[in-house]
Formats: C-alpha cells, sequence, structure tokens
C-alpha cells in the first residue's frame, strides 16, 4: 500500500514554527485515512481511497506569534488500486435491476457504511454520482438516480473502512 507523505514549510520560518489547516473542501482527512502533524506541517497515512482536498495553511512563528499569510493548496491521493479493492465485499453489495432506466437500489450487506463514499463514474471517467456518509449511521440500503445521464456502462466505487469495490451500472431505456 502507498505511503502519503505531505510536508509544509513556510519560507523563512524559524525551527518550533506550528502550522494550522482549515480544510475548504473535500473528505475529511481522517475519512481517508490521513492524519495531520500541526508541530511539523506533515499530512501522512496509507489513503483508503482517492480523493482530493483542498486545505488552507498558516504557519506562525512560535518566537514572535506571527502568522504567515495564508496560502491554498489542493492535496492529491491515489492509494494504490490492486492492492485497495477488497474483492471478498463483492459478493456483499447487490444492485437491483442492473440494467435499469436509472434508478438503481444498492443493498450493502452487512457492510456498516459509517465512514463511507459512494461515487459513481462515466465512461469517460468523469464522476457524476457522490454521496459521503460520516455519521456513525449504518443504513445499508441507498437509491443511486442516473435517469438525467445517457445510457450507457457506469462504475460505481465503494469506499469503507473495510476496503474498497467497483461495480458495474448498466443505465438503459
Amino acid at each position: 500500500m502507498p505511503y502519503v507523505r505531505v510536508t509544509f514549510t513556510a519560507v523563512g520560518a524559524p525551527a518550533g514554527a506550528t502550522y494550522t489547516f482549515a480544510q475548504v473542501s473535500g473528505v475529511s482527512l481522517t475519512t481517508l485515512g490521513l492524519s495531520l502533524n500541526t508541530a511539523t506541517g506533515t499530512i501522512s497515512g496509507t489513503p483508503r481511497f482517492s480523493s482530493s482536498i483542498n486545505i488552507v495553511v498558516v504557519a506562525t512563528n512560535n518566537a514572535t506569534g506571527c502568522p504567515s499569510m495564508p496560502k491554498s493548496y489542493t492535496v492529491v491521493v491515489y492509494p494504490d488500486p490492486a492492492t485497495s479493492i477488497d474483492n471478498s465485499l463483492d459478493n456483499v453489495v447487490k444492485v437491483s435491476p442492473n440494467p435499469s432506466s436509472g434508478d438503481f437500489s444498492v443493498d450493502f450487506g452487512n457492510i456498516n457504511m459509517a465512514k463511507s463514499l459512494v461515487r459513481v463514474y462515466d465512461a469517460q471517467g468523469k464522476q457524476v454520482y457522490s454521496s459521503e456518509n460520516n455519521t456513525n449511521n449504518s443504513g445499508n440500503l441507498m437509491t443511486i438516480s442516473l435517469g438525467n445521464f445517457a445510457n450507457g456502462i457506469y462504475l460505481m466505487e465503494v469506499q469503507t473502512e473495510k476496503g474498497r469495490i467497483i461495480k458495474r451500472l448498466s443505465k438503459t431505456n
């Protein structure tokens, strides 16, 4: 599994500067499987799934208490696809009807869907649907509606704490 390490350093900041991070958009670092060390300015960990995160970083000089100007960054992470797809979960997740004219019922079986992410991509790889669950609710049924999209094959990516699976969705008339 690849390991992510991104370290932010402020130009001219003395040793011992501290860093504050504000997440602007994207999946939370903890849901993604990453952690933040404010003393070193490092985001690190083994990502559970691919995502991009928009953050704002401010370095503070501990000697003077003066903060730097806020700087925006986008951090993009990708896990190793060969090791992050859990084929054992493939038989647990059921999609019906498939093919469908637009609405797909997804039953996640015994998978705890708390802290999960479901994305659907079209044939060109464009994300057309996304649903993130960061609660402790373990609701295991979901409807994905692709009625406004063209007929064709779509890929549904389900990312949970247990792993990642990919399911094919077929939209027809």
